[in-house]
């Protein structure tokens, strides 16, 4: 089952999800993907094979819908991708078997997408702030801030960011919103976030 969902989540911004059931020589073959960042796929691990593949087209494809031609990607010096030849700002996740991608017209962008499972609580101190610390017990509500603060840093699009300190999480009363603040020396922002689930996993993203 490939491309799962398209849709227009706010004026300008689209997003699309992805699931992987696709063998990587039938995605090599797909019309929409080309190699433009001349990865060598081959030394990748399968399921990253799979992963980086399916994400390009996924980006074409959302290219497609909004009639904005796909020249590939390009990384600035942080590692951040842009569209090449495109002003649109975009973000993509995968944890296999999904992949998620989104184009933003108008802000910087982020997207992430994770499986909530046990072992997050193991590592919940290295990213939870005090105000934080009420999520700490549940596996969903670390999972989701988490997902947030990926989200906030791929936002940022730079290095030394420290999630505990930078990045502040607020889930909402409602389960599929929440507010996502970035804050340190230089850039100060606060953000709404959406929050979706697709077979048990969580995926965030801001408008």
């Amino acid at each position: 089952m490939p491309l799962v969902k398209v849709k227009e989540v706010a004026p300008g911004v689209i997003f699309g999800l992805w699931e992987i059931s696709e063998e990587l020589d039938v995605l090599l073959q797909d019309t929409a993907f080309t190699n433009h960042e001349n990865v060598n796929i081959d030394i990748l691990h399968p399921k990253k094979q799979l992963e980086y593949t399916t994400s390009r087209i996924l980006i074409a494809r959302l290219c497609e819908q909004i009639g904005v031609p796909y020249s590939g990607l390009v990384k600035d010096e942080f590692g951040k991708p842009h569209l090449n030849g495109c002003n649109f700002q975009l973000s993509l996740s995968h944890s296999f078997p999904f992949a998620v991608a989104i184009l933003n017209q108008h802000r910087p962008t982020g997207i992430d997408i994770e499986f909530p499972s046990e072992k997050i609580k193991r590592i919940s101190s290295k990213f939870l702030n005090e105000a934080e610390q009420p999520y700490k017990d549940k596996v969903t509500d670390l999972c989701k801030v988490w997902c947030i603060k990926e989200t906030l840093y791929k936002i940022y699009g730079r290095k030394k960011v420290d999630y505990k300190k930078h990045l502040h999480v607020k889930l909402g009363p409602q389960p599929n919103e929440a507010t996502g603040l970035f804050s340190n020396e230089v850039y100060h922002e606060e953000f709404k976030i959406q929050i979706g689930e697709h077979e048990g996993f969580i995926y965030c993203y801001n408008l």
